[in-house]
């Protein structure tokens, strides 16, 4: 009860500092506009989460009005950080069939849950860590109630400068000079008919929301 009273007021001053954009009117050059809040952003496009059902929708940037281009490139200039982009969600019975050679079962109605991300160092002059083991899973259970799961195991994995491909064990995924991306899984051990929400981040210097849908 005490470590589960801890994990809440964790979560809570955590999700006090979120780092999405405010709720606002995005209009296009059509004309078109939708309420809703910036999640992310590259030099491409914008995801929003839209204000009146909660949906995330990919809009390209060159879609978006004037007004809406320079705020997004503002906010890209406060949000310069790492950008953490889940690639894939799937669900085991057995670990060993995500992670190779780990040999733990999933009893009852219990699942182990991948979630595999693509890290980016979007900036060439910052060098920013992600600590994998202050990642949470965000889960929905009755009445929407949120649960905060702590992954169990983490490995990086990519393809080294020789082409290379490497995978191992690690809590960090640190990109240095000549590194702009790596990629991350994480497993949780949870419930097979849990609601996946979100990745709750925190990285060097601020915390944020992923959707994971």
């Amino acid at each position: 009860m005490k470590n589960q009273t801890l994990m809440i007021i964790w979560c809570s001053l955590l999700c006090s500092c979120l780092s999405l954009g405010e709720e606002r009117d995005w209009k296009s050059s059509g004309g078109t506009s939708i309420k809703g809040s910036l999640m992310s952003a590259d030099k491409t496009g914008v995801r929003i989460k839209k204000a009146d059902d909660g949906r995330i929708i990919r809009v390209i940037l060159g879609q978006l009005s004037d007004a809406d281009q320079i705020y997004v490139k503002e906010w890209m200039k406060d949000n310069r950080f790492l950008t953490v982009i889940p690639s894939n969600v799937s669900k085991h019975k057995l670990l060993k069939d995500a992670v190779p050679n780990t040999i733990l079962r999933a009893v009852d109605d219990n699942v182990w849950v991948r979630v595999d991300l693509r890290v980016e160092r979007p900036d060439k002059e910052r060098y920013p860590s992600l600590k994998l083991s202050d990642i949470r899973l965000v889960v929905k259970g009755e009445n929407d109630t949120e649960v905060f799961l702590r992954p169990s195991h983490s490995i990086v994995y990519g393809s080294d400068e020789k082409g290379k491909k490497y995978e191992r064990e690690s809590d960090m995924v640190y990109l240095s000079d000549n590194e702009f991306e790596e990629n991350a899984a994480l497993f949780f051990l949870g419930n097979k008919d849990m609601f996946l929400a979100d990745l709750l981040i925190k990285d060097d210097e601020r915390t944020f929301r992923v959707p994971l849908r």
